[in-house]
């Protein structure tokens, strides 16, 4: 699943909260309902939420699924929930293994799940189909449309209204790629017995690497024989070894969040031998602002623009198009319709938000300028309103 990485900009200083949120729900799967239903949620926030004690309601049990304990969900990371039996029955064998399974129980018409924390508070809700035949509880503002056998209710708004926020799409748990270490060694006086990269970030055969948007750094520790020179050479640069005792050998390269996704080597010199470690990075889609709020005093029946540009930077490995939208501007019951917003890129000309995409290659960063037009009838005061960026 190509996974979007939303941002909230304020005009003037309204709050916002962020919460666990439900982003994809599987209930009505291909192969078949006993083992291939699954439940994602996302985590928005800046922080780790601990999930210990908190529970799925569905239609057929007020807890149907009750988290472990010690699960956790990291900031701006997933935990997907999956009926037991996935690994043999989900719909796509390269779909990546669930963070837990238990059994769950998912009606394919008129139904709902309702996520609530160890207080048995309710902290999200989706629900499908015909409302009167849903628990109270179960869903949120209007239900969803009920989906094709084997899509997916796919979470791209966070208005509180189930039928806006959730859009039918083609299920997708995406997982990464795998590759084995592969060792060359040739016997001479000087050798390098193995080498091993600390860092793997899945439990998949071979070593995998997740970018985080920052430069990365790798351990390598080897065990090398009558060398005291050796080296390892990563993307052009060369590293140099310390000496931890007689043959056991430690050097740390870095690795850019730029680095195309795919398969990588690292090469190991010792006097006349060499080693490679093969590794996989994994794709990251990932960008970074300068603000979250941007604030702007304009006046009636003319147009505004903010006084500081909004820098944007891609900070993942993949090629990235932005897609932004806005809700209206509010002021208690005035209203400043989102068509009278406008973004610039660069020296380009102005276009409504709704037409703007923004495009960045790896590491490329671009600057946008917001600026608004007041009607001239429009009530004076504070409006409101959020900016959404997300990468498609």
């Amino acid at each position: 699943m190509q996974k979007s990485n939303m941002l909230i900009l304020m005009i003037i200083l309204a709050t916002t909260t962020t919460a666990v949120e439900i982003r994809q729900v599987l209930y009505n799967p291909l192969n078949s309902d006993n083992g291939g239903e699954a439940i994602e949620l996302y985590n928005p926030d800046e922080q780790e939420t601990n999930l210990d004690g908190w529970i799925i309601a569905t239609g057929a049990s007020d807890q149907d699924v009750t988290f472990p304990k010690n699960a956790t969900i990291q900031p701006h990371s997933y935990f997907l929930i999956a009926d037991e039996k996935w690994n043999t029955a989900k719909d796509n064998a390269e779909w990546r293994e669930a963070d837990y399974e238990e059994t769950i129980t998912l009606s394919n018409t008129d139904s709902g799940i309702a996520l609530k924390n160890q207080n048995g508070s309710l902290i999200d809700a989706v629900g499908w189909g015909d409302a009167t035949k849903i628990k109270p509880g179960l869903y949120s503002g209007k239900t969803a449309k009920q989906t094709k056998e084997g899509n997916s209710l796919i979470r791209t708004k966070r208005t509180g209204d189930n039928s806006a926020d959730f859009e039918e799409q083609t299920s997708s748990f995406a997982d990464g790629q795998t590759i084995n270490i592969q060792v060359t060694v040739i016997e001479t006086e000087e050798k390098i017995n193995s080498a091993i990269l600390l860092e793997d970030d899945s439990i998949e055969e071979g070593t995998q690497i997740k970018p985080t948007g920052k430069t990365k750094n790798l351990t390598i520790i080897a065990d090398i024989r009558g060398t005291p020179n050796a080296y390892a050479e990563f993307a052009g640069k060369n590293y140099a070894f310390t000496k931890i005792n007689s043959t056991i050998y430690k050097t740390t390269l870095q690795i850019s969040p730029a680095t195309q996704a795919g398969n990588h080597t690292i090469t190991i010199f010792a006097s006349m031998t060499t080693q490679t470690i093969n590794f996989t990075y994994l794709p990251l889609k990932k960008f970074e602002t300068n603000s979250k709020n941007i604030k702007i005093n304009a006046f009636k029946g003319y147009a505004t623009e903010a006084s500081e540009p909004l820098l944007i930077k891609n900070t993942g490995n993949l090629p990235l198009t932005i897609l932004v939208n806005s809700g209206d501007l509010k002021k208690n019951n005035s209203t400043i319709s989102s068509k009278n917003l406008f973004l610039r890129q660069n020296k380009d000309l102005k276009k409504k938000i709704s037409e703007q995409q923004i495009t960045l290659q790896p590491d490329e960063e671009k600057e946008i300028l917001l600026s608004i037009e007041i009607p001239e009838d429009a009530e004076t005061g504070e409006y409101n309103s959020v900016i959404k960026l997300f990468s498609n």
